[in-house]
Order: C-alpha cells, then sequence, then structure tokens
C-alpha cells in the first residue's frame, strides 16, 4: 500500500509564521511535523509516499529530499491552485496508479497509532473508490470524483 500526504496549503492561519517555513516543517518538539506522518505511515507498513505541494514545493523538496533520510520514499505531485482536498488527492492520482493508498494530512499529529484502522481498512471489502464523472449541471475541473462505497453512489 503508498500513501498520500496533502502538504499544499498555506497555513494562512499560523501566518506570520508560515510566510518563513512552510506549515508541514514547522518544528515540534525539535522534529518538523511531517516526520510525525512519516513515523506513523512507517509503522503501518508504507514507506511509499506522494506528498502533495502546492506553492511551497520548492521548499518542501529542499526540505525532505528523496525521503531516505527518514526511511522513506518519497514522490511529490503540485497543486498549483487550491481547488481544495478533494482536488489535491486527485493530483495523486498517477502516482497510486489506481491502487488502494492511505490519505494522511501533513499537518496532522496522533497521539495513538494508525496501524490497526489501516490494517481493519485494507482487508475490508467495502473500499472506497473515486472515478471521475461527468456534470450534470455544467461543466466541472477535471478533478471531480464519485465516491463509491458498497454500491452506493454519492457526490462529493
Amino acid at each position: 500500500m503508498k500513501a498520500v500526504i496533502l502538504a499544499a496549503g498555506k497555513g494562512s492561519r499560523l501566518f506570520p509564521v508560515t510566510k518563513a517555513i512552510a506549515k508541514p516543517l514547522l518544528p515540534l518538539a525539535n522534529r518538523m511535523t511531517m516526520e510525525y506522518a512519516f513515523d506513523q505511515l512507517k509503522a503501518c507498513g508504507i514507506t511509499e509516499i506522494c506528498v502533495v505541494v502546492g506553492e511551497n514545493e520548492q521548499e518542501m523538496r529542499s526540505a525532505l529530499g528523496d525521503g531516505a533520510q527518514f526511511g522513506v520514499s518519497l514522490s511529490f505531485a503540485l497543486q498549483d491552485k487550491p481547488l481544495g482536498l478533494a482536488h489535491a488527492v486527485g493530483c495523486a492520482e498517477e502516482f497510486c496508479g489506481g491502487e488502494s493508498f492511505a490519505l494522511y494530512l501533513g499537518d496532522a499529529i496522533y497521539s495513538g497509532s494508525l496501524a490497526p484502522h489501516v490494517w481493519l481498512t485494507a482487508r475490508s471489502s467495502s473500499w472506497l473508490k473515486s472515478r471521475r464523472i461527468p456534470s450534470r449541471i455544467g461543466r466541472l475541473p477535471a478533478s471531480t470524483f464519485l465516491v463509491q462505497k458498497s454500491g452506493l453512489e454519492s457526490t462529493g
């Protein structure tokens, strides 16, 4: 299984601090916030990770590199316009290659292990899947998806 970490936001609620450093790179207890994400994902057995970046792309690439120093393999996908979380996930579509993936928010820190939840979800028969859909109300961005679970459909 692979993982996608969403880290394209501007961190505007933390201005002026995030004018100097991208929010996912902010230190917490002498470690970058993203390092906590890497630790959680490695504990789940996931080391192949795509980080979705925005205007912070160069700063994120410089700080994280290929991920080797964190024990992971990193790829990057660019979200060139801030069009929401679903759009950001769509930016990593090529990386995921139609396979299952874990989604992690780049500024999230969890106190407990996520491994039991990833393990249960990976073995569940009711996976969430996304596919592109045409709009009935006009033209929608290419990243508009249909979420399908256990045969029920809804747009989101």
